[in-house]
């Protein structure tokens, strides 16, 4: 699985990857595995993925996804 990280969408908290983790992982058919760490209570949201798509279009698919599964 290839690694692709949001780091342009900055610092997220604890709270809010979690239940990103927890509405997307595995979803879709390209079966994200969202990841993230802590840098001093700020969180990097990432994703992996064996999609063989260009990373620009996973990010996309990925916000796509988002955007209709997240309440």
């Amino acid at each position: 699985m290839k690694e692709y990280w949001f780091n342009e969408l900055g610092y997220f908290t604890k709270e809010t990857v979690e239940n990103i983790k927890k509405n997307l992982d595995g979803a879709t058919y390209m079966k994200f595995k969202v990841i993230y760490n802590n840098c001093c209570g700020n969180y990097r949201l990432g994703i992996c993925t064996d999609s063989e798509e260009s990373e620009q279009e996973i990010k996309n698919f990925f916000f796509a996804c988002a955007l209709t599964h997240l309440k």
